[in-house]
């Protein structure tokens, strides 16, 4: 499969320039913005800001089979010791209280620390239900979101450490 590569320049001191791919042979219109959704959260995420994180949440996400709130997120969010203002904003946080062998690093601390960051949308998915993985030549695993539209833009299907 021929991969189309789309530069995109994260505005962090010392960071290396990532690259949003597509593995699929034409990229799609959709695909284009899945890519543009995954440059904003980073963008959020390395400015710490979660006004602009709670831009990806609708009013509701699934955590196994119930949903939760986007004022219950969003408290969670402003909790400092929370794992998931850890996982997003915190990352000595989530080093000292939450590393482990499943989620190892915070998505914080990947972004700050990787080199080579790409951002690849698997070419054989629901199109209703994308996938977007972050990886780097340096860190091992990557962190990876699932979206869905609501209304005209994409959100949040799910959350990391929801469960």
């Amino acid at each position: 499969m021929t991969a189309i590569f789309f530069s995109v320049l994260f505005a962090h001191a010392g960071a290396a320039d990532a690259r949003a791919v597509s593995e699929t042979e034409r990229p799609a219109e959709s695909t284009a913005s899945v890519l543009k959704v995954a440059d904003e959260l980073a963008a959020a995420v390395r400015a710490r800001d979660i006004d602009a994180l709670l831009r990806f949440l609708p009013p509701g996400v699934l955590c196994i089979d119930s949903p939760v709130s986007r004022q219950e997120i969003e408290k969670e969010l402003r909790r400092e010791d929370s794992w998931l203002a850890a996982y997003f904003f915190r990352p000595d946080t989530f080093r000292k209280r939450f590393a482990d062998l499943l989620v190892p690093m915070s998505f914080a601390e990947f972004l700050d620390t990787a080199r080579d960051l790409r951002v690849t949308t698997p070419g054989k998915q629901d199109k209703h239900f994308p996938c977007v993985l972050f990886s780097a030549a340096n860190i091992k695993p990557g962190h990876s979101f699932c979206l869905q539209q609501y209304g005209r833009r994409w959100v949040f299907r799910d959350l990391p450490g929801c469960g």
